[in-house]
C-alpha cells in the first residue's frame, strides 16, 4: 500500500459520513424518512472509504477489489435518495408493490 494524503481526507469525510448516520439512526422515530437518508449516508461513506482504499492499494487486484466495492454503493445511492425524498415529502402512496 502507497501512502496517500488524499486518501486521508477522504477517510476523514467518511468519518463525518459515519456520525451523520449514526445521528441519525438515533433519531430514527422522528421522522419516516429517516431510516433511508441513513442508508444513503452509509453509501456514501462506504464509497468514500473504498475510494480511498483503492487509492492506497499498489496491486491491480485490490483496484478491481476496491473499485468493485464503489460501483455497488453508487448503484445503490440512487435508490435510497428516491426513497427518502419519496417519504421525507409525505407521498408513500407511490411506494406500491406495483410501483
Amino acid at each position: 500500500m502507497s501512502y496517500s494524503p488524499y486518501a486521508l481526507l477522504l477517510f476523514l469525510v467518511a468519518g463525518a459520513m459515519a456520525l451523520l448516520a449514526f445521528c441519525g439512526w438515533r433519531h430514527r422515530t422522528a421522522h419516516l424518512a429517516v431510516p433511508a437518508f441513513v442508508a444513503m449516508v452509509l453509501c456514501v461513506a462506504v464509497w468514500l472509504v473504498a475510494y480511498g482504499l483503492e487509492i492506497q492499494s499498489t496491486s491491480v487486484a485490490g483496484k478491481e477489489f476496491w473499485e468493485t466495492v464503489i460501483i455497488v454503493s453508487i448503484a445503490w445511492m440512487p435508490f435510497f435518495w428516491l426513497l427518502f425524498a419519496i417519504q421525507y415529502t409525505g407521498q408513500e402512496g407511490w411506494l406500491t408493490k406495483r410501483t
